[in-house]
């Protein structure tokens, strides 16, 4: 899988995204609302790795942008 960059990912701010998983985000909503993008590091393996990660309108929390897809 081919992971979006932080430059790319800044294009979906504003935009409505969804998690792949279907799962709600920290709001509760399915759909939350792309306000930022930062660079987060999560573990892959035994190291950490960045990843671009979206911040939103509806609660405090971010979601790597590879986990997200925006709603049409």
């Amino acid at each position: 899988m081919k992971e979006i960059t932080l430059e790319a990912a800044k294009a979906n701010i504003g935009k409505q995204v969804v998690k792949k998983s279907g799962k709600p985000f920290k709001s509760g909503n399915k759909i939350n609302t792309v306000t930022d993008v930062i660079e987060v590091e999560v573990p892959y393996k035994n190291a950490t790795i960045k990843r671009a990660a979206y911040k939103f309108e509806e609660d405090d929390s971010w979601v790597t942008v590879g986990m997200c897809k925006t709603v049409e």
